[in-house]
Order: structure tokens, then C-alpha cells, then sequence
């Protein structure tokens, strides 16, 4: 057992299970791995020797603990265990390569936090959606957010940005001075939320008008911090605390609030666009954004390894439950990129290869998409001819592939500070970097794209 880890756990357990009944038996049952990460095979159908499966328990317990139950439940029915739920509808499929071949296993992953990070994505709502995010910080998120903003703004439309990173909070002091703070911020919504409060409630003193309306368009900001938190900060921390935690089934977690919110400030007629900036990272607010509020998906990272390392994680999770119903709807933003055009294409390729690896390479054909987050011995190709059979019968790999987009550095970008330098905000200054951004922007918010923004 001393070799044996985490990830190992479910693949060995797999390989007990063959000694002793059929590879067809192992996949219409359901797996369950509890909240601890303890794992449980649960036959759902009665029907597999009694004799047979307490001699798997008893080989499971010996060899795979702490990673089963110790106690002679490596093995249950739902009867058992006293849950009706356990059923094979209600499980993710999970792609496990178990010594050469393929396996198509029901997962059931039961999560004290992460939840937010299985489930299917919803449809759009009637006011496009985007969502800003990335694995790492440092890449000009909050910034092309800003700048974004401003540029629909100019074009007349009403946007709505939302801060979701309330543990290092950006567009409050980007877009709002101290005096134009709403009295609450996100991180107050989340709380009150659970105690019952209901969006609508609480909308119109989450919201405060951007210092850059300038009467042509509106900016409207949600901060993640309002004046009340940033005149108590000492109550900061005891609120993040609380924020992440439902009361009661109806809170539903972090993406049922947020859609919530979200769905009362499109219902108030107020705005074209929605745009939201999400924790960077792998946090289960992150995945609120960008699987909960039916949007188009920004996520920026700068051409390092370290970054197609991250999103290998990203995409690897996103296809446990989001391949099909991300299609179409996730770009890739090249941040602080270079001039050199080959050493863009050349980025621009990697990473759609890479997410088409992720996300559509291990499809079966003609199957829906399975849980690929975990995958033993396996030598993946990743040579474009490869790639584009893969993906041939379903969409081609202009579809399927990522739309990538740049963004290229700049010292005038770099400490960027609006409320110091408002001039950072006007067209003409930031049309150099952000042109090719912005028009995609545009296009992703239907709204007819700047003359000199246009790639």
C-alpha cells in the first residue's frame, strides 16, 4: 500500500474488480468517492454472486486502505448505504485507461467544496455574458476588463461589470472612487444571501455608476468590496469565511447565487452586456463563472510554460462535464504577447491544440462527452492530422479549436491606474494594444465593432 496514492486508488481498485467479475459488471454499476476521497463501488442491480463480492472486500480493505472503508463497505448497494440516490443517472462517465484499454466508469463525486466545478453548463441568457478569467494573476484581466468596458461603453452600450474575486478585489478601485462605492459589494451579497436576502432585494445598493460613463454608454459596477467593508475591513475576513458556504439547500452554493444576481440585473432591463471578473485560479468561485452564468469564456494567459501547464488542469476538469456544452464558447487571450508573428501562430496552435486534446481528443465517436480527469498509460499524439480526425465527425477544428486572440505588452498598461491617468481609457490610446481584443469583444456582445478596433 505504500505505493499507493490518491490517484492510483480508483485504477487499482478497477484492476481488483476484474480479477473477479466482468469488465460489463464494473461499468453499469456507479462509483462513489465520498467527500473524505474514500471510494466505494456501489452495485446497483443485485445481481453479482454475494460470495464473490465479499471475497472483493475483503481483498479491497486489505490492500486499499485509507482509500476505502475499513469497516467492510468497499462494496455497497444503495439499500446499504441509505441512499436512494446512488444511481447510474446521476453520475459523471469517467475515460480510465486500465492496463492498455479503455474503460467507461460511472462516477459519482461527492464534494465538500469544488461542486461548483460539476456541473453542466447552462444556456445563455438574453443579455450576452462574458466571463474574464485565468489560471494565474499577473496577465491583465482586470485591466482588458476595464478597457473593454470603457470601449462598449463609448459604442453606447449599458454594461454591467461584476468583481468576483473578492479575496483580491480589482475593479473597485479601477472603476469606482471611494466616494461612488455602493454601500455593499458582492462579498456582502454572498453572505446576506444565506441569510435569505434575495437579489432583487439587494440589487440597486450593489450597483454604483462608473466615473468613465461619459453619457455615451453606462458602466454600472458590482465591486467585490462595497463602502460598509472597506470602512470595517476587519469584517472582510469573517465574510469571505461565510461566503462560499450554503445555509440551507436553497442557497445552492456560490453559482446558484450568482445566477441569481445575474439573472435580476438582466431582468431589470438595464444593461446590454454583462461582463464579470473571475478568481484567478482553480477556486470554486472560478468555476461558478465560467460552468453557472451561461457565458462566453475569456481566459488569458501569457506564453509560458507554467500557463499551458494550468490550462492542461483547466481543460482536463472542464471535460468532465462541459465539452459539448462549451462548444463554440471558450477563447483563449494571449496576454503581454509579442510583435513576431510567428512566435503568435505559434502560441495560437499550441493552445488549441491543447485544448482540443483535452476536451475532444478522448471522445469516443458518436458518444456524448465522458469525464477524461483522470487517464493511466496512455501516450496521447497530438499531431494536427491526429487532432483533426478526432474531432472530424463531430465539428471541424476551426469550430472546435479556440478562438485566440492578443493582447501585446505594454509599459502604459503596466501599472495600470485609470483613476491617475483617465487618458489610458480613450480609444486612441489603447487601440494599439487592445484593437484586435476589443473587435473580438464586440463580436462576442453583438454589438457592431469600432472602425479601428477591426483585426
Amino acid at each position: 500500500m505504500s505505493n499507493i496514492y490518491y490517484d492510483d486508488a480508483l485504477p487499482y481498485m478497477v484492476r481488483i474488480l476484474k480479477t473477479k467479475i466482468t469488465i460489463k459488471d464494473i461499468e453499469r454499476n456507479v462509483f462513489l468517492r465520498d467527500p473524505s476521497g474514500q471510494l466505494t463501488f456501489v452495485v446497483i442491480e443485485d445481481d453479482i454472486d454475494r460470495v464473490v463480492l465479499d471475497e472483493l472486500i475483503a481483498t479491497i480493505t486489505a490492500e486499499l486502505v485509507p482509500y476505502v472503508d475499513g469497516d467492510g463497505f468497499a462494496i455497497s448497494t444503495p439499500a446499504e448505504l441509505f441512499d436512494d440516490t446512488l444511481k447510474v443517472s446521476t453520475a459523471f462517465r469517467l475515460s480510465l485507461m486500465i492496463d492498455g484499454s479503455e474503460m467507461q466508469l460511472n462516477m459519482i463525486d461527492r464534494r465538500i467544496i469544488g461542486n461548483d466545478w460539476l456541473q453542466t453548463p447552462i444556456d445563455r441568457g438574453s443579455v450576452p455574458r462574458i466571463v474574464f478569467a485565468s489560471l494565474k494573476g499577473g496577465v491583465g484581466r482586470s485591466t482588458a476588463l476595464c478597457v473593454a468596458a470603457s470601449a462598449l461603453a463609448s459604442a453606447g452600450q449599458r454594461v454591467l461589470a461584476i468583481d468576483m474575486d473578492v479575496e483580491a478585489p480589482g475593479l473597485g478601485s479601477m472603476l469606482l472612487t471611494k466616494e461612488t462605492s455602493p454601500a455593499l459589494g458582492l462579498l456582502d451579497y454572498l453572505v446576506e444571501a444565506n441569510f435569505g436576502r434575495s437579489a432583487e432585494e439587494l440589487l440597486d445598493i450593489l450597483i454604483a455608476p462608473s466615473w468613465l460613463s461619459d453619457g455615451v454608454g453606462v458602466i454600472d459596477v458590482i465591486p467585490a468590496l462595497g463602502a460598509r467593508a472597506l470602512a470595517a475591513p476587519q469584517s472582510v475576513l469573517s465574510k469571505v469565511s461565510r461566503a462560499y458556504v450554503s445555509h440551507d439547500a436553497a442557497s445552492q452554493g456560490v453559482t446558484a447565487r450568482m445566477q441569481k444576481l445575474i439573472n435580476a440585473a438582466e431582468n431589470s432591463l438595464r444593461y446590454d452586456v454583462i461582463v464579470v471578473d473571475a478568481r484567478a485560479g482553480l477556486h470554486e468561485t472560478t468555476g461558478a463563472a465560467l460552468l453557472g452564468l451561461g457565458a462566453k469564456l475569456l481566459v488569458f494567459g501569457t506564453d509560458q510554460p507554467q500557463t499551458f501547464e494550468a490550462f492542461r488542469l483547466l481543460f482536463a476538469n472542464l471535460s468532465m462535464v462541459a465539452a459539448g456544452g462549451l462548444d463554440g464558447n471558450i477563447s483563449v487571450v494571449h496576454a503581454k504577447s509579442t510583435s513576431n508573428i510567428d512566435a503568435r501562430n505559434a502560441f495560437a496552435m499550441q493552445m488549441q491544440e491543447l485544448v482540443i486534446e483535452e476536451m475532444y481528443g478522448r471522445r469516443d465517436e458518436g458518444v456524448k462527452p465522458s469525464v477524461t480527469g483522470m487517464t493511466f498509460d496512455v501516450d496521447w499524439e497530438t499531431d494536427e492530422s491526429v487532432l483533426v480526425e478526432i474531432v472530424d465527425d463531430f465539428l471541424s477544428v476551426e469550430e472546435r479549436a479556440p478562438r485566440v486572440v492578443h493582447i501585446g505588452e505594454s509599459e502604459l498598461f503596466r501599472d495600470f491606474d485609470p483613476l491617475d491617468r483617465p487618458e489610458t481609457l480613450t480609444q486612441h490610446t489603447y487601440a494599439a494594444v487592445y484593437g484586435e481584443f476589443i473587435s473580438h469583444v464586440f463580436r462576442l456582445a453583438n454589438v457592431p465593432s469600432l472602425g479601428d478596433a477591426d483585426d
